[in-house]
Parts: structure tokens; sequence; C-alpha cells
């Protein structure tokens, strides 16, 4: 990716539309065309993008941005995935347990996927 961005700049939320932003672009797409083929509309994207205020994509169509980025999982949530307190990790675990099975594969599948490639890059 053309530039890189540091925590500092960006607190880790921001980050996941930071980086969307910047591979959006370098792809050409616009907020309207990528949304138009991720099948959500262009201002849900600028809200996902906005420094000021981001919004966390729903895990369905963080997915289908990766695919039409073409980019990985793991390079968009890479500030997500670093290694957190035990107050976060028992905060995921919760969530987890209520989410409903058919999003769980889907984060299987996200899991599994990034650490593929992460072990391909090594």
């Amino acid at each position: 990716m053309s530039q890189q961005f540091s925590e500092t700049k960006h607190s880790k939320r921001q980050m996941i539309g930071v980086r969307i932003r910047e591979v959006r672009k370098e792809r050409g797409f616009t907020c309207e065309s990528l949304a138009m083929q991720a099948g959500t509309t262009g201002g849900y994207i600028r809200q996902i993008e906005s420094v000021r205020s981001p919004k966390l994509p729903s895990i369905d169509i963080f997915i289908r941005i990766c695919e039409v980025l073409d980019v990985a999982p793991n390079y968009l949530l890479q500030d997500q995935l670093k290694a957190g307190s035990q107050d976060e990790h028992a905060d995921y675990v919760a969530m987890w347990e209520n989410l409903p099975p058919s999003k769980q594969e889907l984060i299987n599948v996200m899991i599994k996927t990034m650490a593929e490639q992460e072990t391909r890059v090594l």
C-alpha cells in the first residue's frame, strides 16, 4: 500500500476506515462504486471511512469490501488484531458466544484465511 498510517495519528477504530479508503483509492473505486459492488450505500462507506466518528462495518459488509477490493482482511484489521488486555479478550469471547452459528463460522473462515496468508508470508 502506498501510504502508511501510524496509530498515534489515528485510533484503532479509525484505522479500519483509513485503510479501506487507502485501498479503495489505490484500486480506483469511488465510495459509490465500492458500495454498489459490496451491496451497501456510498453513505455507509463514507461512515466507515470517517475519521471523526468512524462506523465499524458489519461482518458481512466487511467481507464483501475485502472481496471487492481484493485485499486481505488481516491488512485492514492489523491494528485490531494486536494483543490486547485480558478485558478485551473477555469482551471478544462474550461477543463470540452471543453470535449466531453462521456469524461464528464467518469469523472462523476469516481467521483461518488470515493465518494461512500469514504463514505464506513468513
